[in-house]
């Protein structure tokens, strides 16, 4: 590569016919000594080369990141409660801090259904358009249909319960009929 000193000479020779420094105009005889360059009268303009900022101290590591590590090392009380710790502080980006409070909450070994949808209705109604949006509906509909089968499921249970009542009873009257 040229300096970029003797890139423009170059340029502003071929452009104007001018002499460039150190070159002869006139091919030099064969036994004339070499010429010597003129010294330049004017300085070279600078060349700059960007160069990193040397690294400084790190970035603080983000709590999310930090509680989905916990998450993977099965330590889900932990990331719990570096969330909710974090959430409270504001050191944590909120939508993710309470998307990872309602996954968190409603799997065991958690399994805090009212912690979870407080959490969903929480990051529903204060990011309706986030980057979680879809998954907080995904989850909020699971947990609702959860909600509904549960409830499906006690009521069976029940009617379960009452017709083991009604054969038992049956059982004793067919007993004390002779």
């Amino acid at each position: 590569m040229f300096p970029a000193a003797a890139l423009a000479g170059l340029l502003a020779a071929g452009c104007t016919g001018m002499h460039i420094m150190g070159w002869s105009r006139h091919p030099a005889p064969e036994n004339a000594p070499p010429e010597v360059p003129e010294a330049a009268s004017e300085v070279a303009p600078q060349v700059s080369i960007p160069v990193a900022a040397p690294a400084g101290p790190e970035a603080a590591p983000n709590p999310v990141q930090e509680a989905e590590a916990l998450i993977d090392g099965g330590q889900e009380d932990a990331a719990l409660t570096l969330l909710k710790r974090t959430l409270e502080d504001g050191t944590a980006p909120t939508e993710d801090a309470l998307y990872w409070i309602a996954v968190l909450s409603f799997a065991p070994p958690i399994s805090d259904r009212a912690q979870g949808e407080a959490a969903l209705k929480r990051l529903v109604s204060e990011f309706p358009d986030g980057e979680r949006r879809h998954a907080a509906a995904a989850l909020k509909a699971l947990a609702d249909e959860s909600a509904e089968l549960e409830a499906d499921n006690a009521a069976l249970k029940e009617d379960l319960q009452k017709l083991l009542n009604i054969d038992v009873e049956a059982q004793r009257q067919r007993r004390a009929t002779p």
